[in-house]
Order: structure tokens, then C-alpha cells, then sequence
């Protein structure tokens, strides 16, 4: 009842003023404390899918698909290093549920999964990721290889010529960030040997790649057209080009999306923080912290680090995660604890007063790719 949710989120507004300072933590510890609140997410709903957040107001929200796509390779990747049969068994739980939300015609629901609305391209993107990785895991699974299959044809189809998606986009408009869709559907080639499927992430890509402008600036990188976008929707597009560029030993693809990281890393230099927005000529577009984009960018510029050699980029990512990791909670409510916030103060423009699943899945995939990276293990690719 909305009644039992407000109190609840009262309950834990009043634990988050009065939780008492700490002590610095091992990097780990905020990694398997985030991975915790993940497990109680997907437990609040019988589905099988991750709660979208929790809320301070609306308490839990429904299972949300296209996160949950990526959720599940995060654990099955977990799971393998860790030997962690139980985060197996969840990620299974979250494809099953998935493999239920596919229209006929192989697209995937925005949102929290209304089919009303119809499929959306870059939620199918996101759980594509997720399906191959199901794929990986079980090659004997032939409802996931078809159900792969079916989310890159359909991403296929509804593709433009110029190799941008414009029909059944957020909003209704071109986004950039799609650069992950073009990664996905990378991955889908790969592991399939579709070779149609990658001539679509190349049209895309070079889409992407004339958005960009000379400060390294890519257009259409948000959510809307009217609003300077986010720092998590920058680092989507960034992402997906570094991604695409490395996958395919793109010299110049890489160096497409380190011109955007070496914006932020100068900028992080200066002030020791970065905006949750920006505009168009990289001025700050507001006062909050965006932490889903933080551990987005520091995931980026370890995997520059991981290219290039340069410690500036591991340095800076250490202590940006670090600064994520002092907003976390390691105690307190179960709703909250492990939990990270969309915005920092919590009333910040992003995810105002919520901790959506993304954010957690980004903490554990960056200190997992950190770890990885201090132990010599030039192979982690910082999931997906």
C-alpha cells in the first residue's frame, strides 16, 4: 500500500541522516555489500527479474528488463571468476523472466516492462548482452540462442540506412548512446558468427562518429533533445565506442572515445569531481553528482589505462571510485544498505530519491574490473 511505502521511506530517510561516519573499506567490501542489495532486489519481486530501484517514496518499483539484461552478465561473470553457483542460479532466474517479456517479433518493453508501449531499441540492446552471456554459459539452451537471435533481427530491422535507430527510441529521438547497442550486437556476432549483425554495429558506429565534435563533444548523447544529458548517458556513448574500438582493434574508434574520457579526466584533475550533467562545450550542467556515470567513466578510464598504459587514467579511477564508495551505506535498512543512490545529494536531478539497480551493477562491475587490474589480470574487460 503507498501508505506503507511513504512510512518505509521515511523510516529509511530518517536512518540515512543519523547513520554515524566510518572508517575507509576495502574496495570489496562495498563490491559484495552491492551485490547483496542486488540479490534483495531481485527477491522483493516473484518474477525473477531486478526491482528497477528502490524509492523513498514509491518504495520497491517493478522488475525492470533491460537492467536486468545487464545484471545478469554482471553475475554470470561474477559467478565464473568466484566459482558462485548461487549468483548462477540468479542470473538463470533473470533470463527465464526475460525470456517471458519478448514481443513475438523479438524486441524487448521499455520501462518496467509494459508491453502496451511496444519494444524499445536500446532495452533490447542491454538485454541482448545478457542473452548471449545465457548462451556462453549454457550452449545447450536453444530458447535463449532463439531468443538472441530474435532481438538482433529485430534490431536489425529497425535500424536506418545511415545506421542510426530512429523508430522505437526513448523519447521518440536519435540517441547516441546506442554505441552500447552496436557493442551488444557485436558481442550477438561473435558469439553467433552473424555477420549481419556486425555490418549493423559498423552503421552505427560510424553514425555515432559523425555526432562527434572536435572538443571530443558527441551530440544526441542523452536522454531528450532539450536537456544538457547526463553524465550516465555520456558514458553510455563513450563506453560503447571504447568498447566497439577495442573489440574490433579500431585505432581510430578508440581514440573517438578517449577524447570525451580525457574531457572528464581534465576536468576531474581540476576539482577532484565531475558534473552530472553537462553542456555542449563541457560546461558543468548543475551542482549534483551523477554516481551511475562516475562508476561508468571510472570503468572507462581503467579501460584506457588497460590500452594505453597511462596512470593518470587508473589513478584518477581509483579515487573517483572511492569517492562513490563514501556515499554508500554498508549498514541500516535493507533497502538501502549496499545500496548507491542516482544522484549525490540524494535530491539531485538524476534518480532523485532513489537507488536504482544500475547504479549497484556498475559499483560491483568497476571494483571487479579494479581488482582484476591490481592483480595483473590484463585480460578483465570490466562486464558489460
Amino acid at each position: 500500500m503507498p501508505g506503507t511505502w511513504i512510512a518505509t521511506g521515511q523510516r529509511v530517510l530518517r536512518e540515512l541522516m543519523r547513520t554515524p561516519a566510518r572508517g575507509e573499506q576495502p574496495l570489496e567490501a562495498h563490491r559484495d555489500a552491492a551485490l547483496r542489495w542486488l540479490c534483495r532486489a531481485q527477491d522483493v519481486n516473484p518474477d525473477g527479474g531486478v526491482a528497477a530501484s528502490y524509492h523513498l517514496k514509491d518504495g520497491w518499483l517493478p522488475s525492470y528488463p533491460e537492467t536486468t539484461g545487464y545484471i545478469a552478465r554482471t553475475f554470470f561473470d561474477h559467478a565464473c571468476v568466484n566459482g558462485d553457483e548461487a549468483l548462477r542460479s540468479r542470473a538463470w532466474r533473470m533470463i527465464d523472466w526475460l525470456l517471458e517479456r519478448q514481443f513475438h517479433d523479438g524486441g524487448f518493453p521499455g520501462q518496467f516492462g509494459d508491453r502496451s508501449a511496444g519494444p524499445i531499441v536500446f532495452n533490447t540492446g542491454q538485454i541482448l548482452f545478457g542473452l548471449v552471456r545465457a548462451a556462453q554459459d549454457d550452449p545447450q539452451r536453444g530458447d535463449v540462442q532463439h531468443a538472441a537471435r530474435n532481438a538482433a533481427g529485430w534490431l536489425i530491422a529497425k535500424q536506418g540506412p545511415d545506421g542510426c535507430w530512429r523508430r522505437n527510441t526513448h523519447a521518440g529521438v536519435a540517441h547516441a548512446y546506442n554505441s552500447r547497442t552496436a557493442w551488444a550486437l557485436l558481442c550477438f556476432a561473435d558469439q553467433f558468427g552473424a555477420e549481419e549483425a556486425r555490418q549493423a554495429a559498423l552503421r552505427n558506429l560510424g553514425w555515432v562518429r559523425s555526432r562527434q565534435r572536435d572538443s571530443g563533444w558527441i551530440e544526441d548523447a542523452g536522454f531528450w533533445e532539450y536537456a544538457p544529458p547526463y553524465l550516465h548517458t555520456i558514458a553510455y556513448a563513450v563506453r560503447g565506442l571504447l568498447e566497439c574500438g577495442l573489440h574490433l582493434n579500431d585505432p581510430a574508434m578508440i581514440e573517438a572515445a578517449e577524447r570525451p574520457a580525457a574531457q572528464l579526466l581534465n576536468r576531474f584533475q581540476v576539482r577532484e569531481q565531475l558534473a552530472g550533467a553537462y553542456h555542449t562545450d563541457w560546461r558543468e550542467a548543475g551542482s549534483y553528482r551523477c554516481l551511475t556515470g562516475e562508476l561508468q567513466t571510472a570503468i572507462i578510464w581503467m579501460r584506457l589505462h588497460q590500452h594505453t598504459a597511462r596512470g593518470a587514467y587508473l589513478a584518477a579511477a581509483q579515487r573517483l571510485l572511492r569517492q562513490v564508495a563514501k556515499t554508500q551505506h554498508l549498514d541500516g535498512p535493507d533497502e538501502i544498505c549496499g545500496a548507491i543512490a542516482g544522484s549525490y545529494p540524494l535530491w539531485g536531478a538524476y534518480s532523485r530519491f532513489e537507488y536504482p539497480n544500475w547504479a549497484a551493477k556498475f559499483l560491483v562491475d568497476a571494483v571487479d574490473l579494479y581488482e582484476a587490474l591490481t592483480r595483473g589480470d590484463v585480460g578483465a574487460k570490466g562486464g558489460g
